[in-house]
């Protein structure tokens, strides 16, 4: 099936990104923290950048952020609480369906073999293939 085949490589999707997230979000602050060391914002900073505003825009909602640990925490429980929602909810597979319950076979034969040769090799395939419970063989008719 498709769902198997693919599988393994959802779970190696998987496991690179929660290494990425680990990394970047635990390893590289550190390893940033430890070489640079500590030092003092440079005091050329333009009043109107867009970097100060996006520096004043998170201070504020980190302070409000801190100043309600009740919301936040009401807050992270309802994302993984709609996480888990769309989890379930959403189709489990990255590719859609494409089964249409059709087994088409191929033979290869001499080249030298004769018509009455190759019927009785189709045949065979025939009811090989037909021994098997879950297999209906039903001849197609011609494309019109």
């Amino acid at each position: 099936m498709l769902g198997q085949i693919m599988q393994s490589f959802a779970v190696t999707l998987i496991l690179a990104l929660c290494a990425s997230a680990v990394t970047s979000l635990v390893f590289s602050p550190v390893a940033a923290a430890y070489w640079l060391g500590r030092h003092e914002a440079p005091p050329d900073r333009k009043t109107g950048s867009w970097s100060v505003s996006l520096t004043t825009l998170y201070e504020k909602t980190l302070t409000n952020s801190l100043r309600s640990p009740s919301l936040m925490v009401v807050c992270t429980v309802a994302t993984i609480a709609a996480g888990m929602w769309l989890l379930a909810e959403l189709p489990r597979s990255f590719l859609p369906k494409t089964d249409n319950g059709h087994v088409v076979v191929t033979m290869e034969t001499r080249p030298d073999i004769s018509t009455s040769g190759m019927l009785e090799e189709q045949a065979q395939v025939a009811r090989i293939i037909g021994g098997f419970s879950y297999i209906d063989l039903r001849p197609q008719s011609p494309p019109a």
